[in-house]
């Protein structure tokens, strides 16, 4: 799927470990203000170059508060039983 959506939408994406989510847990307001960081500048520059103006609902914007209590990783051997999915291989 990551490569997929790299080749799609010039996306990168990428899987970290428990142990990248750990520090990601600890450092939160850290890691989401980088986040937003990196997101805002290129979605204002997808909504000008669409003819969008900034008055629109819709925003990468993300509150550090939607995420203190979620999960920041899964498991995804429930998935890859669930749909035959395997990782480097296209179903």
């Amino acid at each position: 799927m990551a490569g997929l959506i790299r080749d799609v939408f010039g996306i990168t994406t990428g899987f970290q470990g428990a142990l990248i989510n750990t520090f990601a847990r600890l450092n939160l307001e850290h890691v989401v203000d980088d986040v937003n960081d990196e997101t805002l500048d290129p979605w204002s520059e997808l909504q000008h170059k669409a003819g969008i103006g900034d008055t629109t609902p819709l925003s990468p914007f993300m509150e550090k508060e939607l995420l203190k209590d979620a999960d920041l990783s899964l498991d995804g051997r429930r998935f890859e039983e669930a749909t035959g999915f395997r990782p480097g291989r296209i179903c």
